[in-house]
């Protein structure tokens, strides 16, 4: 069924940011019918979470943190991948689109991968992986891009050993 919902904000023009909260539904319990005996039952209850984020003056823009990089190799099949933490360093949660782009010792562009992953709230992180598949050892530059859907998008540079 369709909630009909509106959120109020207090009329402070200092609140900026993302806030959340969270609606729970959950169906009304039916009592068993009474028999005049007395009664054991066992019953279950569905119950669903919503989360409402609300982004108020989004002014200040976003500003993505990446860091604690790592370059892995699968043992089982030798696969490349570079692990990192994509972290909101702003007041506004967004979703970042992230790709990284990795390039051989000569300049050639040797894989491009991305991903985009859910609602990423102020002060949090998240760790992404990216599967870049059978590299031959060797030496790498992997650039990492992250568009908040802001005019800026953020890049760093990762030198890689595999």
């Amino acid at each position: 069924m369709t909630v009909a919902y509106t959120v109020r904000v207090p009329a402070i023009d200092t609140l900026h940011g993302t806030y959340w909260s969270t609606l729970m539904v959950e169906g009304a319990v039916k009592p068993p019918q009474q028999t005049g005996a007395q009664q054991l039952g066992i019953g279950m209850v569905m119950r669903y979470a919503i989360q409402v984020a609300t982004h108020l003056n989004d002014e200040a823009g976003a500003t993505v943190i990446l860091e604690k990089e790592r370059a892995l190799t699968s043992p089982q099949d030798s696969t490349r991948s570079l692990e990192l933490e994509v972290r909101n360093n702003s007041d506004m949660g967004y979703r970042p689109l992230v790709w990284v782009e990795v390039y051989d010792a000569s300049g050639g562009l040797r894989g491009r991968v991305q991903q985009q992953r859910g609602l990423l709230y102020p002060g949090t992180s998240v760790k992404q992986t990216f599967v870049l598949g059978k590299l031959p050892p060797g030496a790498y530059r992997a650039v990492v891009f992250a568009d908040t859907g802001d005019e800026v998008v953020f890049a760093t540079q990762y030198k890689l050993t595999f």
